[in-house]
């Protein structure tokens, strides 16, 4: 072997360098630096989660809270309004309407229903009476045979059969409608008893005023109604559902939607059914 080639093999075999092994103590070093930096990232960066989880939970918090508050607020704000109206029941139940004393204008025919297995009356049929049906009506016109405000009926609790409305709920408040109106008419219905109730469309008509099938003019008149008479006011208006949630929230069971966006002269029309149990 030549002297070069046994020099080359010993200074392999040799121990490292002072060179090397700084480099090896640098090395290390920077490798416990490097883990040192990725724990501290991931520590804050868990940190940081934490906080923002902590700051959404408290988001949610506090709009609940502005929610509830608001929910709180407008609540006693129809409280309030409610026993001002309550004091005025002519703005309660829709308008400036005359003093009616309740009048059976046919009680034969009346008298012969309740024979017949109970009364099924038409409420609000204003100049289209139902032969069907005794039609009711605050004003005496021809056809009518009892005279009386929809919320004043001179009838028994329990005593009919069926309670059927036209076009007649949207002129009342939703308020009187929760309260008042759907309450007394749901006591007066028998066990099993029908109220079936017809009102405008709101939802279709919005829909078909979107789509350029109903004119502003026709649509301002269906859903503030024409104002031709005392009582001819709108006080709100309709969806299908919208009208089943109330029936429902009345005590009626059953409740289904029999027709929707149904076409009546200007206006679309719904009609919804419920049954007392």
């Amino acid at each position: 072997m030549t002297q070069p080639l046994r020099r080359l093999r010993q200074f392999f075999r040799s121990e490292p360098s002072p060179c090397a092994r700084e480099l090896e103590s640098l090395r290390q070093e920077f490798s416990a630096l490097r883990s040192a930096v990725v724990a501290l990232t991931e520590a804050s960066t868990r940190r940081m989660e934490s906080e923002g989880q902590e700051f959404a939970n408290l988001r949610r918090r506090i709009d609940a809270a502005e929610e509830e508050s608001a929910r709180r607020m407008e609540f006693a704000r129809q409280e309030i309004f409610l026993e001002i109206r309550a004091f005025r029941r002519a703005d309660f139940i829709g308008s400036d309407l005359p003093a009616t004393t309740p009048r059976i204008v046919a009680p034969e025919r009346v008298d012969a229903m309740r024979r017949q297995g109970g009364l099924r009356l038409n409420i609000g049929c204003g100049h289209k009476p139902d032969p069907d049906r005794i039609n009711v009506d605050m004003r005496e016109l021809p056809g009518v045979e009892v005279i009386a405000h929809a919320d004043d009926l001179p009838f028994g609790v329990d005593e009919v059969r069926e309670i059927f409305s036209s076009h007649v709920l949207e002129h009342f408040p939703v308020e009187a409608l929760r309260r008042t109106l759907l309450p007394a008419w749901v006591a007066l219905l028998a066990s099993g008893g029908e109220l079936r109730a017809v009102v405008p469309d709101g939802q279709a008509m919005l829909e078909a005023h979107a789509q350029g099938r109903m004119d502003f003019e026709t649509l301002r008149l269906v859903t503030f109604g024409a104002q031709e008479y005392d009582g001819d006011f709108h006080h709100t208006m309709f969806s299908p559902g919208s009208l089943a949630a109330l029936m429902r929230d009345a005590g009626l069971r059953d409740v289904r939607v029999e027709a929707a966006a149904r076409r009546n002269g200007l206006c679309f029309e719904c009609q919804v059914v419920g049954i007392k149990p």
